[in-house]
């Protein structure tokens, strides 16, 4: 079975660098990583230690336009639920390489997805 690893430090503490997803993307069933909150140039080096063939998907709504410019191979992202058009519109803009309107909708989508997934702004 197919497994993709979330990367999310700001959630669980720990970090997975480039090279532990690399040794990570050697396993049969490890076939990609969904970095969020991660610097959007782990994309890259991602890429350059494990391979091509490793998916490296964006997490992050404030940095998705950045993260598919620098190679990642697509997005998973929480705030798709709230507002599909959006999510579906940036994928669209970058696909069809209409880089005035992937930088509208990242900024359409910034705030807002924050909104989704901030579990600090959250009542206790």
């Amino acid at each position: 079975m197919p497994v993709v690893i979330q990367n999310a430090p700001v959630v669980t503490g720990i970090d997975l660098s480039p090279a532990t997803l690399a040794a990570l993307a050697q396993h049969p069933n490890i076939v990609g990583v969904l970095e969020s909150g991660t610097p959007v140039s782990r994309v890259q080096e991602t890429h350059a230690l494990a391979g091509k063939d490793f998916a490296v998907l964006a997490g992050t709504e404030g940095q998705v336009w950045e993260s598919l410019r620098a190679g990642a191979n697509g997005a998973a992202l929480a705030f798709a639920s709230a507002a599909p058009y959006a999510t579906i519109a940036i994928w669209e803009a970058f696909r069809t390489r209409e880089e005035e309107a992937g930088g509208d909708w990242q900024g359409r989508m910034a705030h807002p997805g924050l909104l989704v997934t901030d579990v600090t702004a959250l009542p206790v």
